[in-house]
């Protein structure tokens, strides 16, 4: 595999789940345990229907449960040249996301540029760095940024970002640890070569994952305008009759768009 493709992430949101699934971090179990379950279950995701989305849906779902942050989203490299915000754990995150990676600013996209973390827990004082980033995400209600390259042996091949509102403490040094470990786990699962065998498989598995954001996108757009709700509201409800139903938040989108009826 080359540096600069990697496998697309696929939404799975958290929530109790059946034996054999991943571990609900809800269970009440010791932090020190949940955090080894939790790699231990990213790093158990290498099967024959392996779906990066999912990977990366479930690793930005796990580091808001996990760490004291209130969103999470990845980015991962088409080409050297190219990222993309490919997951997220909220609308505004994923708003945050398109927006830096357009504006080639933040601690997500410095992360990725340098091959090592960037921490702002403040991002006022990075104000005269990131002039456009800073007043979007200040805007969006986050004050703190934390971007951690997913990378192995010398290939960086995208970015996690973490951001914190106002509520928050800066990320301690545990929290960070963590974080790396998490986004390491992700770029080693990531980077198999039994998963990713091909540039070509892998642009048309990303290309995938793209192509879902925005079957996402049009769904909850679609069931906002008929349901007088907002979009956010419209993405909950989506999300939430995902988890009932054990399905990915894509199908139900395409039966959003397709016009078949759901009890929404």
């Amino acid at each position: 595999m080359t540096v600069d493709i990697t496998k697309p992430p696929n939404r799975r949101w958290l929530g109790c789940r059946p034996s054999g699934q991943a571990p609900s971090v809800r269970w009440g179990m010791s932090r020190e345990r949940r955090i080894i379950e939790n790699l231990v279950y990213l790093s158990d995701s290498l099967l024959e229907d392996f779906d990066a989305d999912e990977l990366l849906g479930e690793l930005c779902e796990r580091c808001v449960e996990l760490l004291d942050v209130d969103a999470a989203g990845v980015m991962l490299a088409m080409d050297p040249e190219q990222l993309r915000a490919v997951a997220a754990s909220s609308v505004s995150m994923d708003q945050l996301e398109v927006f830096e990676v357009a504006a080639a600013e933040g601690p997500s996209y410095g992360a990725y540029v340098a091959g090592a973390p960037v921490v702002e827990a403040d991002l006022n004082n990075a104000a005269d760095r990131w002039p456009r980033f800073v007043p979007r995400a200040l805007e969006l209600g986050f004050v703190g940024g934390y971007g951690f390259p997913l990378r192995l042996r010398g290939r960086t091949i995208g970015a996690l970002n973490l951001f914190q509102e106002a509520h928050r403490q800066p990320l301690g040094d545990t929290d960070a640890v963590v974080a790396k470990g998490l986004a390491d786990v992700a770029a080693i699962t990531l980077m198999q070569e039994e998963i990713i065998r091909s540039r070509d498989t892998t642009v048309s598995q990303l290309t995938h994952a793209l192509e879902a954001r925005v079957a996402v996108e049009q769904a909850k757009g679609l069931l906002a305008e008929r349901l007088g709700i907002s979009p956010h509201t419209a993405f909950e409800r989506m999300r939430e009759h995902a988890r009932s139903h054990r399905r990915k938040v894509r199908d139900v989108a395409d039966d959003l768009l397709a016009g078949r009826p759901l009890q929404i």
